[in-house]
């Protein structure tokens, strides 16, 4: 299987389809090894089937899964827990510490 999800992984999975397994891909190598390492992606196994579909991929260095939180969750809900997460990282302040100026005097 491979590891890079398409637009269409999901496209005919019923709606009403409940996640009854699920796994996320190796993180990429750290830097700079790991820059064109493909980013973890979210593969399920929805109820009635036993074929993987891929439902979407992430960066590890802005948002944080564990496969467990998918389980008896839609397609659906699945990105929305993604959009959720990401939405706070996005609106969290920011982290990064400017350096301080020095005073000329």
């Amino acid at each position: 299987m491979s590891a890079s999800p398409s637009s269409s992984d999901s496209r005919f999975v019923a709606p009403t389809s409940l996640i009854t397994a699920a796994r996320i891909t190796d993180m990429p190598r750290p830097l700079p090894d790991g820059l064109t390492d493909p980013m973890p992606c979210l593969w399920v196994k929805l109820d009635g089937g036993e074929e993987e579909v891929v439902v979407f991929q992430y960066f590890p260095d802005e948002l944080t899964f564990v496969a467990e939180e998918f389980v008896g969750l839609s397609i659906a809900q699945a990105k929305d827990l993604k959009r959720m997460k990401d939405k706070a990282y996005l609106q969290a302040p920011s982290t990064v510490v400017a350096p301080k100026k020095k005073i000329s005097r």
